[in-house]
Order: structure tokens, then C-alpha cells, then sequence
């Protein structure tokens, strides 16, 4: 009989794969076996932990354009580049499909308040930007980090996952999903 046969799963089914699936014993699995589990379940995070490795950075760069834009504000200089740069960053995260367009970051001093519009017209007119207010670019990055937190929360089901797998497999955890994660 064939391999298949012998383990009673279906033909073309790697060891792997039945493993996987639960239909063979852990104890059966060759080093081979397991590094091509090890291999899958690493795609599998890859994937998972994509668009949260993207929030990380886009988060990151707000935070930065944020430092950056108090410092100028402080200084009397031009802020338009850094508060773009917080916009269109928020507007990736919000939808990273997305080409964030010229209507889109004109609308964002809409959501403030008169009196927050007035401050950031007259910070506009007189250090550029978006017409929004340092608390207004604060605001923006908080919410970028309330996204992150989220993306961080999806992915500890996948990661739980794939641990409670690796457990019942005898498998190296850290081959599978990076030791800093």
C-alpha cells in the first residue's frame, strides 16, 4: 500500500498536511515533516502580521512628523510637510489601498472645532500646513496608535494559534514566528 493508505489520509496529502490537520500522530513526524509545518505556519504569520508590520511603521513616521511639527511650531517655522505627512499617513492607515487625494487632506481641519479652525488658520497663514492645530496633529497620531493597538490585538489570535499548534507538533516556535514578536 501506499504511504497515503498506510497513514489513512488522502492521496497527495503530504505528512505535513495530515499532521496539520490532526489526522496523524505527532509522534510520526519525520525533521522534515516538521520543518514544512514550520515553514507553512511561518507564511501563515507573514501574512497575518503584514499589515500590522505596516501600522507599525506608518505609526512610527507620525510620531516622528509629530516631534517634529512641535519643534517647528515652537520655533516660529513652516510645518506643511510635516502635517502632510501626518494626514496622508493616517489616511494609509485608515485605508492602505487608498490614493489619499487633495480633497481628502483639505477636509481634515473640517472635524475641528471654530474656535481649533480659526488657531489653525491663522497657524496656516502664518506657518503653513493644513490649517490644523497642534492639538488637531496630536489627535491624529493618538488615533494611529489606537489602530496599531488593534492590529496588534488580531494578530494575538493567529499568534496564539500557531503557538498552541507548534506545542502539539513539538515544532521550534522560533522558526515559525520572530523571537521580537
Amino acid at each position: 500500500p501506499t504511504e497515503a493508505a498506510t497513514l489513512g489520509v488522502a492521496y497527495g496529502m503530504t505528512r505535513g498536511e495530515a499532521a496539520t490537520k490532526g489526522l496523524i500522530p505527532k509522534g510520526q513526524l519525520t525533521g522534515q515533516d516538521k520543518i514544512d509545518i514550520e515553514l507553512k505556519l511561518g507564511k501563515v504569520y507573514d501574512v497575518a502580521a503584514k499589515e500590522l508590520n505596516d501600522v507599525k511603521t506608518q505609526s512610527s513616521v507620525m510620531k516622528s512628523a509629530l516631534k517634529e511639527a512641535k519643534i517647528r511650531l515652537a520655533n516660529g517655522e513652516a510645518i506643511n510637510a510635516v502635517s502632510q505627512t501626518i494626514i496622508t499617513t493616517f489616511g494609509k492607515i485608515l485605508d492602505p489601498t487608498s490614493v489619499v487625494r487633495e480633497s481628502e487632506y483639505a477636509r481634515s481641519a473640517d472635524g475641528q472645532s471654530l474656535v481649533s479652525k480659526i488657531e489653525g488658520k491663522y497657524q496656516q497663514i502664518i506657518q503653513g500646513g493644513a490649517g490644523l492645530t497642534e492639538k488637531s496633529l496630536e489627535e491624529f497620531v493618538a488615533v494611529g496608535s489606537l489602530f496599531l493597538a488593534g492590529y496588534r490585538e488580531t494578530l494575538s489570535g493567529t499568534v496564539s494559534r500557531i503557538e498552541t499548534q507548534s506545542k502539539n507538533y513539538g515544532l521550534n516556535i522560533e522558526n515559525i514566528i520572530p523571537p521580537d514578536e
